[in-house]
């Protein structure tokens, strides 16, 4: 049995190692002081092919293994460790939503999410019980075709910056079994979000401190349930509803419904698997 590193790992990692270097290290006190991570530094993910590692190839993305995904989160922690974090969402996010997403919402996020387009964040700890799952308190109730989702978030991984969250919140009775994911876009109508400091952040700003406040007023989703409408699922055993799109979007929103287009290419530009001619295809400056 062989555990060493393929060479097309070994190649990546090599990569993401001189990517992190010259492009993340010497950024990193930027950050620091409370500056913003500008979205041009995820595409360059995505260009690398991290963004992607967990995205279906029919949605752009590589399914690379989880041995790949923990090497592309150690190489560009040694630059920067808060880019470790992008590594781990988009993972969480491309296999909850290739796993469990209803058609539309594959179509609509995948791509974007293997693109550097979207960050998708993980919503699931709230104030009063943590990250204890079986406990939940924010609750998703029927309201015609949709769900309103009603309740307040806690320290959620890049929630002040991301597009899009997957929200677990209670549609059952009490445990885990009560409890389910909805995709809800963060600039829909009813949705609010505080970024507070944490311990270690440079700045209340804190897009890359891991923490912040969301809250959900009472606001109705269009969605679609791919199990049995009549009992709760499990996040982790079922297929749970899934959020398309907000059902009351402005006009003009780019959440607005619209025909997807899913992208059965990898990302413009990404060299996946990586070869030795593989040119670099980031700026270094």
């Amino acid at each position: 049995m062989e555990f060493g590193f393929t060479e097309e790992q070994a190649l990546f990692a090599a990569e993401l190692a001189r990517y992190a270097e010259k492009r993340l290290a010497p950024d990193y006190r930027r950050w620091d002081r409370g500056e913003v991570i500008p979205r041009e530094r995820i595409r360059e993910l995505a260009n690398l092919g991290v963004t992607g590692l967990r995205v279906p190839e029919e949605y752009g993305g590589h399914l690379a293994s989880y041995v790949t995904l923990g090497l592309a989160s150690e190489e560009l922690a040694r630059g920067d460790f808060n880019y470790s974090l992008f590594v781990q969402l988009s993972a969480i996010a491309g296999d909850l939503l290739s796993l469990h997403g209803s058609p539309a919402v594959k179509e609509r996020w995948l791509p974007a999410l293997a693109s550097g387009e979207a960050v998708i964040a993980f919503a699931i700890t709230e104030p009063s019980v943590g990250s204890d799952a079986g406990r939940l308190v924010c609750r998703a109730t029927r309201q015609g075709s949709g769900w309103a989702l009603t309740g307040e978030k806690a320290s959620i991984t890049f929630a002040g910056y991301a597009d899009s969250a997957i929200v677990f919140a209670r549609t059952g009775g009490v445990g885990p079994r009560g409890v389910s994911a909805f995709l809800v876009p963060l600039d829909g109508p009813g949705v609010s979000r505080q970024v507070y400091q944490s311990a270690g952040s440079g700045s209340p700003s804190g897009v890359r401190c891991s923490s912040m406040r969301s809250r959900w007023a009472t606001t109705t989703y269009s969605a679609t349930r791919e199990a049995d409408s009549s009992r709760p699922c499990s996040p982790s055993t079922t297929t749970g509803p899934s959020l398309p799109w907000p059902s009351s979007a402005p006009p003009g929103s780019r959440w607005r419904r619209r025909s997807p287009t899913p992208r059965s290419a990898r990302p413009s530009g990404a060299h996946w698997p990586p070869t030795k001619a593989s040119p670099s295809r980031w700026p270094i400056t």
